[in-house]
Order: C-alpha cells, then structure tokens, then sequence
C-alpha cells in the first residue's frame, strides 16, 4: 500500500450530495481523514479525473453511497472503478429503497429508514472505516477476464486496465470550452473501440466531463445503413418504449433528434452518443447509400444546436479521417467545436497492466516470466492489442498459463495464425472453400490505403456461404466457433443487422488470409466497383439506363479473368449485385437475340426477293413461249388460209415482230439486273479494300505520332539533363568566371525553351521544362545574383505554369512542379543572412509556403491512390509551421495537420525510418508550439509522442542517420525537461 494522505475516500453521485456530505461529517468527527471528489480543479494543468485517481490512491479505504436516487450509469461505472482497486478494501453504503448489484467481495452496510437504528449503522461504518487495510479475499472472477479479439464494451469497463492516462487527457479534452465532439483516431487494431467504450464512456459517466447528472448511452456502428442503425440504438436505448417507425418519424421532423431528446430524456440528463468506426460512413456513400446525407444532415444540426443536450465520441481511422470527412459537410462544419484525441499504441508499463489487472481481479496469478516474456513480445511487435488479447483469453482459457504453453501456441507473432488455419482445417473441403469465399467478400481493398473490413447483410453472407440452410449453419458456425477449435471468424451484430470478420486485425495477424487477398486482389477491387453501380442502379428504380454496356459487362462477368478468379467474384458479388449482373446479362441477351432476329429477317427478305426476281422472270419466258408457239400456228394457218386471208398473214407477221421484240427487252432487263448486281459486289468489295487500307493508314498515322511524341520527349529530356550537366561544369569553376558562366548558361536555356514555347504552346513536356529552367535559374541567382530578380524569375515559373494548373483536372507534375516553386520561394523569402535584410519577407514567406500547401492538398484530393502526393503535403505543412513558429506566429493549427498527415504515412509505411524521424521532429515543433502558447500539458503529451517516434525510428536507422537522430532526441528531452521545470 503506497502512502496514504487519508483514511476514507467517500464517493457519491451529485443528486446524493446531502447524504454524501453528512457521512463526511460523522467521519470527520469519529477523527478520520476524509477525502471526496472535488468539485473543480483549481490547477488548470491537472484534469478532475487524475485528481480523482491521486485521492483514491492515498487512500487507505473507499466508501461507495448508493440510494434510490443514484444514477444507474453513474453507479455502475463507479462500482467498475472501484472494483479495479484491487488493494483497498471498498465499502458500499446502500440506503433503504436502493437497490444495486454488487460483487460478492464487497460487504455493504444498509442504511435504515429507522432512525432509531442509524445510530449503530453508523457505529459499524466507523469501525470498518478505522480497521486495517488488508480487503477481504476476492473470489475467482465469474467471467474470464480478457475478451479476446472482441471488442471491450460498454459493461466491461471494470477489466479494462492500462489507458488510464489516456482516458484522463481525452475526457480533458472533452470537457473544455465548448466541445461536444471527441474525434478518436489512431492506427488499425489499436484497440479505439474498446478505448471509447470501456474507457472514455465510464469516466464521463462519472462526471469526469461535468455535464448533466444522468447520461443515456447510445453506442452503434453505422455499417452500410447509418439511419437504420442509429434508429435501433435509440430504440435499445428507451428500452424500447418506442419502436422503429416512431423513432424514424420523429427524427424526420425539424431539429428532429434535439426535440426526440429533450422530450424523451429525464430532467437533467443527456444522451452519450458512441459511432464506432465512423469510415463506414465513407463506404456507404461510396456505394450510394442515400442515408448517408440524412445521417450527416441529422448530426450536424444537432451538434450545432446548442439546446441539444448531446455528447457525440466516434472512433475512426487515421488514415481514413480526411476520406470520411469529405462525406460529412454537415459534420464538417462542427468540426471547430471538436477534438482530435490520437490513440498510440501500448508502453511495456501499460501492456502489464493489461495482463496483471484482469489477473488481480480475478484472482489469478501467472508466473512472473510469462509475464515478462509477454510484455518483451507485445513491445517488440507493432500493433499488438489484437494479437495480445486473443494470447491472453486463449492462457486464461487453457488454464495452463505457462510460458512452455506460450511459445507452444506459437507466441504473438505466430499463434493467432495458427490457431485459424486450425479452424479453416475442422471443416470439410467444400465447406472451407465456403468460408474463403465469405471472408474474401468481408474485405475491401485499400487501392492506395489499407484493405479494411466491410459488413454484409446475413442473406448475403448465407447466400455467399452457399445458400439455404447449409449456408446459415456454416455463418453461425463461424461466428460462434466450435468445441475443438472455439475462436470465431465472424461476429453478427447486436442487432443481427450484419455481418463482419470478428476483428480488423485478422487482415494482419493471420498470414493465410493476407496470401488469400493477394491472390484474388483484382476480384475484391473489381467487386466493389460493381457493387457500387449495383447500389445506384437499385437506388435509381433499377432503372436499365443504368445497366452496363457489352464493353463494361465483359468485366463486371470476369469473362476476362482466368476460370478461378471469375468463379470467385461471381460468388462474393451480393444479392443486389446479382441481380444486377443477371438484369445486364438478360438485357444483353435480348438485345442478342433481337439483333439475330434482324439478321434473320434480313436474310429471309433477301432471299425473298430474289424468288420473286426468279419468279418473275420464268413468267415472263411463259408468257414468250405462249406468244411464240400462237404466232408459229397462227403462220400455219395463214398459209392454209393464204387464199383467202393474205392481208391477215401481215398483221400476225407483225404480231410475230412484236413478239420478238418483247423477248428481247425482257431478256436485256435480266441481263441489266444482273450487271447490277455484280457492280453492287464490286462497289462492296472496293470499299472494303479502301476500308482496310484507311485503317492501315490510320495505323502507321498513330504509330507515327507515338513515335515522334516519344522521340521529342526524349529530345526534351535529353537538353534538360544536358542543362544540368553543363550547370554542374560550370560550378566547378572558381570565381567570377563560373558564377557569371553559370548564370549565363541558365538564363540562355530558359529563354531558348521559352522561345520554343511560343511557337509550340499546347506542348505541356516543353512548358514543364521551362518551368525547370526558371526555376533553376532562380536558384542559381540566389547564390549568384543579382539577387533582386529572384522573385522575378519565381513569377515567370508561375506564369507559365498558369496554363496547366488552370484545368479542371490538372496532371500530378505540373502540380508537383507548382508546389516545388511556391517552396523554393517561400525558402528564399525566409532568408536570415544578416547581409541580405532587405530580401527577408516572413508574410512572402508564409504566403508562398501556403500556396505550396494548397498546391500538395489539391494533388492528394485529385490522385489520393499516391503516397507521393501525402507525403508532399505532410513536408510542406511541416515547413509551413516551422515559418509560422519561428516568427512567433500561430503554428498550432499547422502542425496538427502535419502530425495528421505524417500518422498516416507512418501507418501505411511502418518501416520507414524517414517518415517516422521526419514525424518525431514534427511532433516536436509542434509540441515546442504549444508550450509557448502555455498549453503544457498538450505540450508534454506531443513531446512525448515524438520521444515515442524517434524511439520507434531507431533501430531502423542506418549508420549514417544516427547523428541526426539523436541530435533530434536530444532537443525532445531538452524541451521536456523545460515543461517539467
């Protein structure tokens, strides 16, 4: 027992002030030291809930006070406090009507209603308060103390050990001027979830925020439906004095939730409102979820609604904040009225405390080298709450907690890998290759970020999983594990709304299934493109505009992937992208048989047309053999009848004449049809030839243009880096000579470019490189002079610039190319010769530094997918801010974002010694920031943080990067040690 300053620590609620300060007095009297919660912390550098913690730990008892009156949230987040004081005995202290579940080592004392009793009461209280320290044996634990990969929740905050001072630094931040937004953020798998559940959430309960009396608690994930999840939570929330449909009306109307709220809440309470995993939001609407906006619209005006009596925590991830926010405008516009508490990761000292508190509470104890083995190995291994809480459940679960046990489960690096490929191995081969069909479709890729998990309805993950009852009973299976191999690979939702992977950090920890996503990446990523046109084509009344052409159906079947990257994304597609595939395969079909029906129909009537040509012509030869054979007997009967009829022998000679003649014409008129004909096949054939030799000519045209386009490009590359050559000669040259060589090279290469430019304006290869040229002769004025026409040369950069960054859509290099300048001015107009005053410009300096800012954030808004773009704008706020703090100027602001900006290069690239060296210094100038605003104790917690990542950069470094390093750790300490003075 450390040293105690007093006796009895009393605790109560406020609505038990009275009673709370009356026992105070009767232990005053009875000579004890009493200490309580004070009511407000004089010293602004200590927060109420440290204060707290400082007073119970000096104390040698607690006394707990519950009565009819106590707030449910507030007793029982008390009751968790009070049982992780595992070296003090606790004495509640339960007035008549009240009623509280306790645990079985706490003894209460039971207030009367008798009067005439309370006097002995009291007299018992006195006694226990005055006896020893040593608390009554606690019984083993009824629940196993760590929960494994699950989440810690909202009432398990009495096992959730060692983030102490992370919860007293994030309710402080809560709990100043007007905020009501705490921002959690931090890497994946840090454990922010259970941080803010487990955590925040019971510390706000016990008024470390002030606030109402009371709280009602909301907790949900938003998934890919956030209106309908939120409706839930607060019908969980009223214990379901309204149901879905009532809730939704309200919510609809004006200041719909403000006024559901102040309605509905009891008198001098709030509503804690807890959204894990806030980035669902950014999935949802990147599959055109349309609650998206009503979500987004509801929240902001609520926050912003200052009658509304609302506390809103979310968790999300750091490299995803700025990707949700762009979804949020609403929310984005509270943002001023929030706080960005960032989640690290656990000190040795806190990973004990993990282990040894559940054990204490439980009554449990493990051998000291299993503990400090399992401290060492979550030190060493990045990322390790995952890992460390599925180690510890699965000890305390075999009760052989050894460290032979340890390392024969394969130790954190190995153990939870194992452990799942042992429970893919219990299930039969059709049914494991279910199961890597599911978790497949449980994961969407990063394209530029980390893969992350989604959520699925449990139609989708049972129809995916094989359909019917066997698909149900392989998805419940899975998430509740079997007697041989208990560890779950799926989790279902409270509310059975969804389904997901049983915790994020599988994608890390378990090799086989990040080989697996390797394996099918273009599935995943082609999956979610079509499930996000699905999602609008359903939204849009399925309308069939909205269905994909015969191009963009070839790759929304697979029909382009092998056999078993096809088979795999039809099976992970869901339901609604199922029948969106299936509606465009059907109308392409139709449109198939339509088209051969034409063809058919073309045919047949050509066919048809030539019978009748045929036709036509046989009856006209009929027509001639009748005419021909009446006039041959008609001759003969002239001639029989000459005698008598010679003048008729001349009309059927005419007749005959007649006859012929037609004949004649007839057969000419076939004769033409079918020269027609074939000059109709000849005109045919001769433009297809024309056709093919347009195309052949269109061909060697466009190889023609490539060729010359990758010849000048490479004749434009070639006098760039000749220029650079010739600048390097010269600068080997002493003197005047090689300064006036130097700068007349450059000036003379940037007006030649700029004269080709002229007479070839939409070259953008040839403007970039005189930009170069301008750029670079800048430089060398810099150092040559006259150093006057530096600025000059910077505005003739910009200038023609101009034309390229003016597009809608500028490309990646003339942005890099318009931030590199606006950064080489911001470096000259920083200049601190003394015999160069006149060209330091702070305002130029800040403004082109700014601009150069501006320059990176449109790169990475455009081109998101490229770690360059981030990397670009991290360094160039951490210029900015370096400006701003060096000229005593609000840098805060600036750093933050830099700090922002270097989490997330650090997260996607953990191995990289720059980034993590370039985030120390960072964090240090912005801690060096706070201190001189008087912020010490953000101040302290940034320096500390950026001891944390130079530590982390250390064995990382290369020999020659130790000297930078420790000259950075060495001013870190040196300002820590002025905080601490």
């Amino acid at each position: 027992m450390a040293q105690t300053d007093h006796d009895v620590y009393v605790s109560f609620a406020r609505p038990d002030a009275s009673l709370g300060e009356a026992i105070c007095h009767f232990l005053d009297a009875a000579g004890l030291r009493v200490a309580t919660a004070p009511e407000h912390v004089h010293d602004a550098s200590t927060p109420w809930l440290a204060e707290v913690a400082r007073r119970v730990h000096r104390s040698r008892k607690l006394v707990l006070i519950i009565t009819d009156r106590t707030p449910v949230g507030w007793m029982t987040a008390e009751i968790d406090f009070a049982m992780r004081q595992v070296g003090r005995e606790v004495i509640p202290i339960i007035r008549a009507g009240a009623t509280a579940e306790l645990p079985a080592s706490f003894v209460p004392i039971h207030l009367p209603s008798d009067h005439s009793a309370l006097s002995s009461t009291l007299a018992e209280l006195g006694r226990r308060a005055k006896g020893g320290t040593q608390p009554p044996t606690r019984a083993p634990a009824a629940r196993r103390p760590f929960p494994g990969l699950r989440p810690f929740g909202l009432h398990d905050g009495r096992w959730f050990f060692g983030r102490d001072r992370d919860i007293t630094e994030a309710t402080r931040l809560l709990g100043r001027d007007a905020v009501r937004w705490l921002r959690i953020e931090g890497s994946s798998g840090v454990g922010k979830t259970s941080f803010a559940r487990a955590g925040v959430c019971g510390a706000i309960l016990r008024g470390a925020c002030g606030g109402p009396i009371d709280w009602s608690v909301v907790a949900f994930r938003p998934g890919l439906d956030p209106m309908r999840a939120l409706i839930g939570a607060l019908v969980d929330a009223f214990s379901h004095r309204f149901d879905a449909a009532t809730v939704e009306a309200a919510l609809d109307k004006r200041r719909g939730l403000t006024t559901f709220l102040n309605e509905h809440l009891p008198a001098h309470a709030g509503m804690l409102m807890i959204i894990d995993h806030i980035d669902d939001l950014a999935t949802s609407h990147e599959m055109s979820h349309p609650g998206v906006a009503q979500f987004d619209a509801l929240l902001g005006r609520t926050l912003a609604d200052g009658e509304a009596p609302l506390v809103l925590i979310t968790t999300g991830s750091t490299s995803q904040s700025r990707r949700t926010l762009d979804v949020l405008p609403k929310l984005v516009e509270v943002v001023p009225h929030s706080v960005v508490f960032t989640l690290g990761g656990l000190m040795p000292r806190q990973i004990k405390r993990v282990i040894e508190g559940p054990l204490a509470l439980a009554n449990t104890r493990w051998p000291a080298p299993l503990i400090e083995r399992l401290v060492a190995d979550a030190a060493r291994i990045s990322g390790t709450p995952g890992p460390l809480a599925w180690l510890l459940a699965r000890l305390y679960r075999t009760r052989r907690a050894t460290l032979a046990e340890y390392e024969a489960l394969g130790g954190l690096q190995y153990g939870p890998g194992r452990a799942f490929d042992s429970r893919l191995d219990t299930l039969e081969d059709i049914r494991r290759d279910r199961t890597l069909t599911l978790l497949l479709s449980l994961i969407t890729a990063g394209r530029g970020r980390n893969d992350a998990p989604i959520a699925l309805l449990p139609t989708d993950a049972e129809a995916i999983a094989g359909g019917g009852p066997e698909g149900a009973a392989l998805v419940r299976g899975l998430a509740h594990g079997a007697a041989d191999a208990p560890d779950p690979l799926l989790v279902q939702d409270a509310s059975d709304s969804h389904i997901r992977l049983a915790h994020s950090e599988l994608l890390r920890i378990w090799p086989r299934l990040r080989g697996l996503l390797a394996s099918y990446r273009v599935v995943i990523e082609r999956r979610a493109d079509i499930e996000r046109r699905a999602a609008a084509w359903n939204h849009g009344g399925r309308n069939p505009g909205l269905l994909p052409d015969a191009a963009q159906l070839t790759v929304d079947t697979g029909a382009d992937l092998p056999e078993a990257q096809r088979e795999r994304l039809r099976a992970i597609l869901s339901t609604e992208a199922r029948a969106y595939v299936g509606a465009a395969e059907e109308t392409a079909h139709a449109l198939e048989d339509t088209q051969s029906a034409v063809s058919v129909a073309a045919q047949r009537r050509v066919a048809a047309e030539a019978v009748n040509a045929r036709g036509l012509a046989a009856e006209q030869n009929h027509k001639l053999k009748i005419v021909f054979f009446s006039a041959v007997g008609g001759i003969i009967l002239l001639l029989g009848l000459l005698v008598v009829a010679r003048r008729d022998a001349a009309d059927a000679h005419k007749a005959l004449e007649n006859a012929r003649a037609t004949h004649a014409q007839t057969a000419d008129a076939l004769a033409n049809r079918t020269a027609d004909k074939q000059a109709l096949n000849v005109s045919r054939d001769t433009l297809d030839k024309e056709k093919q030799a347009l195309d052949k000519t269109v061909d060697r045209a466009r190889k023609t243009t490539r060729l010359a386009a990758t010849e000048a490009a490479a004749l434009l590359q070639f006098a760039e880096d000749a220029a650079q050559d010739v600048d390097t000669r010269f600068r080997r040259w002493s003197g005047a000579a090689g300064t006036a060589a130097r700068r007349g090279h450059a000036l003379w290469a940037a007006e030649r470019l700029a004269k080709s430019l002229e007479g070839n304006p939409r070259t953008d290869r040839l403007r970039l490189l005189t930009v170069q040229a301008h750029l670079r002769l800048a430089q060398i004025t810099r150092q040559t002079g006259p150093r006057k026409a530096v600025g000059a040369h910077f505005g003739e950069a910009l200038r023609t610039l101009a034309p390229l960054t003016g597009r809608d859509r500028p490309s990646p290099p003339a942005l890099e190319a318009l931030a590199d300048v606006h950064g080489s001015a911001a470096a000259f107009y920083l200049s601190a010769r003394a015999s160069l005053p006149q060209y330091r410009d702070v305002t130029l300096a800040q403004h082109a530094a700014q601009q150069a800012v501006a320059a990176w954030r449109r790169l990475v808004k455009l081109y998101p997918q490229q770690p360059r773009n981030q990397a670009g704008l991290f360094g160039a706020l951490s210029a900015l801010g370096r400006i701003q703090l060096g000229d005593k100027l609000d840098a805060i602001a600036t750093l933050r974002a830099a700090v922002r900006e270097g989490d997330q290069l650090v997260e996607a690239a953990p191995k990289d010694f720059d980034r993590r060296f370039k985030l120390g210094k960072t964090l240090t100038l912005w801690g060096e920031a706070l201190s001189a605003r008087g912020r010490k104790a953000e101040a302290r917690a940034a320096l500390t943080q950026a001891t944390n990542r130079l530590r982390e950069a250390e064995p990382l470094a290369a020999p020659g990067q130790r000297s930078a390093l420790d000259s950075a750790r060495q001013r870190t300490r040196r300002l820590l040690g002025q905080l601490s003075q």
